[in-house]
């Protein structure tokens, strides 16, 4: 009992997820291989990777697939169902030798966790011991000591995987977004829902530093804003940009009416 007691009152960790990119995207390739473009109903889905509908693996999966922007929401409740994003089939059916779009997508999933975007802001490629990341995890980001050493091992098998590089400077698209999904014996983890929840600061003049370049008028009075930091960017800096935004996309509503208050 007094081993129970220990292993219930253990720190619960942040969400992360709880398999490497390489694994997430050879369980997205299954649910393709089967489901194509179309939505599954969650049970049906989990059934693919030979998990029961109730299973934590199932829903460990899916979250997974969600936070690196491979998998998304249709529906809720009962009628729950999946499916892959533009991103995942971008990546998926890209079949050239050599693919600068499949490579960049590649690398803005790697960053899309919100952990994973503050490891690389923090460090780059140039990650410390493993005592050291240890040692941030559990003592700012409030991890306990086993799931540290896991992210760790995961973090590092998704940037090697993604070929990530001092150059690259990707953000992890959902950087303050608590994603929570429940799964059997009540444990929260994280759901696309709240994306469409996040609300816009407000619209504060440049700061010093800063030029705004693009202000674009939405409906409902909604702007969004475009600032620059230090010298203007190149038209090349300009299609990253757009190739970013075009990779990101999945992650706001298709509608006004998803809940969504605007842009930033």
């Amino acid at each position: 009992m007094d081993e129970q007691k220990a292993k219930s009152k253990r720190t619960r960790s942040p969400a992360y997820p709880f398999i490497s990119l390489p694994k997430a995207l050879e369980r997205a390739k299954v649910f393709y291989e089967v489901e194509k473009r179309h939505p599954a109903p969650f049970a049906v889905s989990v059934s693919h990777w030979d998990f029961k509908p109730k299973s934590s693996g199932g829903f460990q999966t899916v979250a997974a697939l969600k936070q690196y922007g491979l998998m998304q929401d249709v529906g809720g409740g009962k009628d729950r169902k999946v499916q892959l994003t533009d991103p995942a089939l971008r990546i998926l059916l890209d079949q050239r030798e050599e693919s600068p779009d499949r490579n960049r997508a590649i690398k803005t999933a790697a960053l899309k966790p919100k952990i994973h975007a503050e490891i690389w802001g923090k460090w780059g490629a140039d990650l410390p011991s493993d005592g050291t990341l240890q040692t941030y995890l559990t003592l700012e980001k409030k991890f306990n000591d086993d799931s540290a050493g896991e992210l760790i091992k995961i973090y590092k098998d998704t940037i090697r995987f993604a070929k990530l590089d001092e150059s690259d400077k990707i953000s992890g698209g959902d950087e303050d977004i608590e994603d929570t999904e429940t799964e059997p014996g009540g444990r929260q983890m994280r759901t696309e829902e709240q994306i469409f929840t996040k609300r816009t600061k407000p619209p504060f003049p440049p700061q010093l530093g800063e030029t705004e370049r693009f202000r674009v008028p939405l409906k409902g009075g909604r702007v969004a804003r475009l600032l620059f930091t230090g010298a203007l960017p190149t038209q090349s800096d300009i299609d990253k940009l757009i190739a970013l935004l075009e990779l990101s996309k999945d992650s706001f509503p298709k509608a006004e009416s998803e809940g969504h208050n605007g842009l930033e």
